[in-house]
């Protein structure tokens, strides 16, 4: 007699989700309680976030590479000018740092993150605080600048604006991905 082979499968039903369309959305697998597949949103995709991240850095780095090169321009500008400009090189600055941290902290964790969360990365876990802080506070001279006509020219408010949107977008960006130490305020 012939022996049919059996295939056995670690689920035996999928079903497939539907949205308030009846546009299908996304399909669950039976049996296994945490997999769910769905497409995912623009904000949640590798390449938005990487984009994100990049485009960022572009700008701090940017905001530092001006400040170099037009070093003898800083000296001469207005009070309030030369405070609204370090105050961006302060959040490009910490942006940057906590970016540097961040990598050389999970690159000293990897060995040792299976046992424990290893010191270093929770201590950068409150370098994105410290960002978000600076974000902030450049956010309110971000309005002063345009409400009182800072900068003397609005190439230079729109720079500065940009420096605002970045340190809002790395903020964001940290919070996405949990990196406040205050979503783990039980194991911090």
């Amino acid at each position: 007699a012939a022996v049919e082979p059996t295939v056995s499968a670690p689920f035996s039903r999928l079903a497939f989700l539907e949205g308030e369309e009846g546009v299908v959305r996304g399909l669950v697998a039976e049996g296994i309680p945490f997999m769910e597949a769905y497409r995912a949103e623009v904000y949640q995709t590798k390449s938005f976030n990487v984009g994100l991240l990049l485009i960022s850095l572009l700008i701090f780095l940017l905001c530092w590479l001006r400040f170099i090169l037009a070093k003898s321009e800083f000296h001469s500008l207005p009070t309030v000018d030369r405070r609204a400009h370090r105050i961006s090189l302060a959040l490009a600055g910490v942006m940057i740092a906590t970016l540097l941290f961040g990598v050389l902290a999970i690159a000293l964790s990897l060995s040792g993150l299976a046992q424990e969360i290893p010191a270093v990365l929770k201590a950068w876990l409150w370098a994105p605080v410290i960002g978000a802080a600076t974000t902030m506070y450049h956010f309110y001279w971000s309005i002063n600048v345009w409400r009182r006509s800072y900068l003397g020219g609005i190439w230079s408010r729109i720079r500065f604006t940009a420096v605002t949107f970045a340190g809002l977008a790395m903020s964001w960006f940290y919070w996405y991905w949990h990196l406040y130490p205050f979503q783990y305020m039980d194991g911090v």
